[in-house]
């Protein structure tokens, strides 16, 4: 994870054997600006996640977040902006960054997080969450119809279409 980034909150972890943690953070407009930036979107109105933490052995920590946000994409076929509601739940397991720092590069499962000095970034944590959500190849509802031609349609544009035309002269000659 990034030391430093566009949005971040740094929370350390206290007392967590006896009690599960709530904690909600939220993006305001200069570092929604800066994620929209970064994850080459035109805008990210609302960036929201609740977090839950509960100590499970040897300071290995479960957390449940909810993340919500309200972006803007350009739709891939007709390049309008469209909103998109994100609503996503995710469960990560927050691990001592020293008990798998041999093991670092062997380890496939993506929901594994190191962390240290009782301390974990979770702003960076949401922005990766919402980096995840982001639909690739975002379009209008209707845009498909929109884009395909009707069986009338289809017959009359191919009587005047360039190569019909060529055809026709080919025949001719």
């Amino acid at each position: 994870m990034n030391e430093c980034c566009e949005f971040s909150r740094n929370y350390i972890f206290r007392n967590l054997k006896s009690k599960s943690n709530t904690m909600i953070i939220e993006a305001d407009h200069k570092e929604m600006q800066a994620l929209a930036h970064r994850f080459s979107i035109p805008k990210i109105k609302n960036l929201k996640c609740f977090y839950q933490f509960n100590y499970l052995n040897e300071k290995n920590i479960l957390v449940s977040g909810n993340l919500k946000a309200i972006i803007i994409q350009y739709c891939v076929l007709t390049l309008e902006e469209l909103e998109e509601k994100i609503e996503e739940k995710f469960e990560l397991l927050l691990v001592p960054k020293e008990k798998i720092m041999n093991n670092l590069e062997s380890i496939e499962d993506p929901d594994l997080v190191p962390y240290s000095n009782n301390c974990i970034d979770l702003g960076e944590i949401t922005a990766e969450q919402l980096a995840l959500c982001i639909n690739p190849y975002p379009h209008k509802v209707k845009t498909n119809d929109e884009l395909f031609f009707t069986d009338d349609e289809l017959k009359n544009e191919s009587k005047n279409n360039s190569f019909a035309i060529l055809a026709n002269l080919q025949n001719k000659v």
